[in-house]
């Protein structure tokens, strides 16, 4: 199971949903906003409108919890995808070889083979393959309104120590 500071995801998913899939369910709304910014809040925030529903980014983490409670499911953080890439696919493989799957080349080769498989821009939903970049996106309004939404979420997800980032 994969998932993304939340943050990222919200500006990943309004750059998709404004720039790159004119037929999301948020691509009209999100157009008739003035900028980046006030797309942005909504999608904090999610919305129930007018026939448009999507719930905040709390309620979108909410599962997520469930997940990693999963003794038999992996967890990955997609920033250690990015990151630290190597040491999260050997991990992996670690996982795997628990089952009983021997692996059937030496684990350097495996790790080749899975990087070069490992092509996101074939993805209609790759935009920079980047973690942090909402530090670019965020205003103190945002992280004000983030906080006030999800609490203690990136606390929870491991992203921040505390809540004065």
């Amino acid at each position: 199971f994969i998932y993304r500071d939340p943050r990222d995801m919200l500006v990943s998913q309004v750059f998709f949903a404004t720039d790159m899939q004119d037929g999301h369910g948020m691509h009209a709304f999100y157009k008739s906003l003035p900028d980046f910014g006030e797309r942005l809040k909504v999608a904090i925030t999610g919305i129930d409108r007018d026939g448009l529903k999507m719930v905040g980014v709390k309620q979108r983490y909410e599962g997520v919890f469930e997940w990693l409670e999963q003794p038999h499911v992996m967890c990955i953080r997609f920033e250690d995808l990015i990151n630290n890439r190597d040491a999260t696919l050997n991990t992996m493989l670690d996982e795997l070889e628990k089952t009983g799957y021997t692996i059937p080349t030496p684990r350097e080769k495996a790790i080749e083979v899975l990087v070069e498989a490992i092509q996101p821009e074939k993805s209609h939903t790759f935009r920079s393959g980047e973690t942090g970049g909402w530090r670019e996106h965020f205003t103190d309004e945002h992280k004000t309104l983030f906080k006030g939404v999800t609490g203690d979420l990136l606390v929870r997800l491991g992203y921040e120590k505390d809540n004065t980032w």
